[in-house]
């Protein structure tokens, strides 16, 4: 925000992992009467300029599709399916609550865009090279919204902005990026 000439009074950050003893849940989205009201209250009142979000991938992650050598059963198994898109039948009560829970924060995170702009980080499509991954930039819903508003979707390499790992990105919605134009350009991460 400072890069950018914005004043960093006017960024509120929520991350449930800033949670502390003095104020437990303070940060937790999925905590209802907590700050997910307090932002939606504010959305709706007009005092919100735009929402950026990156709802947990954990439950659509491509590396769900493929086995972790030296784990037992291989690492975590595939929740979704195309003909089950959100949870497949036979899931634990665990998974199911991780699958909704996952869905949830998307969803508000979308409810927060009445009025303002918005942003959405996911991972990218990997359509190419594992299809039956349920990724969010191919559901129904997704090109509902993007169709309905005009979104726009970017994508680009984690790397290629200085991020550790290579891992395609896409970030959707009506607020864009400036990416790097050459694949060796890296922003300045601080």
């Amino acid at each position: 925000m400072k890069e950018v000439g914005g004043g960093s009074l006017r960024l509120v950050e929520i991350d449930v992992k800033r949670d502390d003893e003095s104020s437990p849940g303070s940060h937790d989205m999925l905590k209802c009467g907590g700050v997910y009201s307090a932002l939606l209250r504010a959305s709706l009142d007009g005092l919100i300029d735009g929402v950026i979000s990156s709802p947990k991938c954990r439950t659509r992650s491509v590396l769900r599709h493929y086995p972790i050598e030296g784990v037992r059963g291989g690492g975590p198994r595939p929740l979704r399916t195309w003909e089950e898109p959100f949870g497949k039948m036979n899931l634990s009560d665990e998974e199911r609550a991780t699958a909704e829970d996952d869905d949830l924060m998307m969803w508000r995170s979308i409810m927060l865009y009445t009025g303002v702009n918005l942003g959405l980080e996911q991972p990218a499509d990997p359509v190419d090279y594992k299809p039956e991954v349920v990724s969010w930039w191919r559901t129904p819903e997704w090109q509902a919204l993007k169709n309905h508003y005009q979104f726009q979707e970017q994508t680009f390499r984690q790397s290629c902005w200085g991020g550790k790992a290579t891992k395609s990105t896409t970030f959707g919605g009506d607020l864009l990026l400036r990416l790097p134009q050459d694949g060796e350009q890296r922003m300045r991460v601080r």
